[in-house]
This record gives structure tokens, C-alpha cells and sequence, in this order.
């Protein structure tokens, strides 16, 4: 090897895709909730990402786009760590599996407010059956599997699992506009109880 190759810079290295796509996700998800959808441009979301601006445009189509693309990844990691917390309790503790299912939904939408607000009030996505087959499908599962099980009895683990998910989603969207606060642990206790009433079991 010559003096001259010990000398020569060498070349940066380029991220992998999915990393240059994950940091134009999370570059927009910060203008997103410091700015409003609306009010940020690519631009802004390729200098926070420090990228150029025709990178953006090789993963995303548009502002819409890259919304939806986070919207996704919020529901998959809600989904991840719903299933996780639901197969730590005991496979034939179905009280158990569906308070952890009440617990851990909770905690996934109320650990990040701001993230909440801005893909789903601020900015709400079209409905989307797929999101909502996804975000519902631990919670299907679970019913299906009691239902097998006889833990309880439904007609429909689906239409359930919908209805559950929904009223749900509805309680925490009024405790983050309501101005009568209450405690995580007494929501969830509260959304515990009517669950099990639901499916038919002892409060």
C-alpha cells in the first residue's frame, strides 16, 4: 500500500434505506406535532432529516404519505406491545389476558399525547379497515381463543373485539379533552371492569 492510499479520505458511508426512511419518519413526526401538518413543508422535513429534499421523494409521495406511513408504525408498535403484554399473563387466565389487553391499549395511547393528537384529532387519517383489522386483531384473538376455551361466551369475537377496542378508544379521547381529570390506574380499572362485563365475567 502506497503513502498515497493511506492518505486518500475515505468515502462517507450511506445509511441503508430503511434507516434514511426511518429518519425522514421521525424528522416529520417532530414538525408534525411542533407544527401541525398543515403548516410543514418537505423542505423543513429534509433539513430536520438532513437529507436533500429529492431523498424524500424516494420513499414518499407526499406529506399525506409519509402521515400515513406513521400512522402505521404507531398501530404496529401498539399492536407489538399489546400482544406482548397479553402473552406474559397465563394462558388460561383469560381475566388476566384481557386486563392486560385493557392495560397495555391505555398506556399505548396515552404514553405519547402529542404523537396521539396529531395522527388521529389534529389530523385524523381517513378511515383505514386495514389499521382497524390490525389494531383490533390481538384483542380477536384473545376472545376467539376464549371463546374456544369457555372462559366466556360471545357470537361474535370480531364484533366484540371491535366494540371493546372502540369504547376504548372513545373513554381516552375524552379524558384527554375532558377537564375533569382521573388517574391512569382508576381508567383502567374502570375499562377492566366493563370488559369483563362485556364478555361475561365477574367483575
Amino acid at each position: 500500500m502506497t503513502s498515497a492510499d493511506t492518505q486518500r479520505p475515505k468515502r462517507p458511508r450511506t445509511k441503508p434505506p430503511e434507516e434514511r426512511r426511518d429518519d425522514l419518519m421521525n424528522a416529520a413526526q417532530r414538525m408534525f406535532i411542533e407544527h401541525g401538518v398543515n403548516h410543514t413543508t418537505v423542505d423543513q422535513i429534509t433539513n430536520a432529516a438532513k437529507v436533500a429534499k429529492g431523498t424524500f421523494y424516494i420513499y414518499f409521495n407526499s406529506k399525506e404519505d409519509i402521515h400515513a406511513a406513521l400512522a402505521s408504525r404507531f398501530v404496529e408498535d401498539y399492536v407489538r406491545k399489546v400482544r406482548a403484554e397479553i402473552n406474559n399473563e397465563s394462558e388460561d387466565d383469560f381475566a388476566g389476558r384481557l386486563a392486560a389487553w385493557v392495560g397495555a391499549s391505555v398506556d399505548g395511547y396515552l404514553n405519547d399525547p402529542p404523537l396521539v393528537d396529531m395522527l388521529f384529532h389534529k389530523h385524523p387519517q381517513i378511515p383505514n379497515g386495514n389499521l382497524t383489522s390490525k389494531i383490533v386483531s390481538p384483542l380477536e384473538e384473545l376472545l376467539s381463543s376464549g371463546q374456544q376455551s369457555g372462559a366466556w361466551s360471545i357470537r361474535s369475537p370480531r364484533f366484540v373485539a371491535v366494540y371493546l377496542y372502540s369504547a376504548l378508544h372513545g373513554v381516552i379521547d375524552d379524558l384527554i379533552f375532558s377537564s375533569n381529570p382521573i388517574t391512569k390506574r382508576k381508567l383502567i380499572n374502570e375499562i377492566e371492569m366493563l370488559s369483563w362485563r362485556v364478555v361475561g365475567l365477574a367483575a
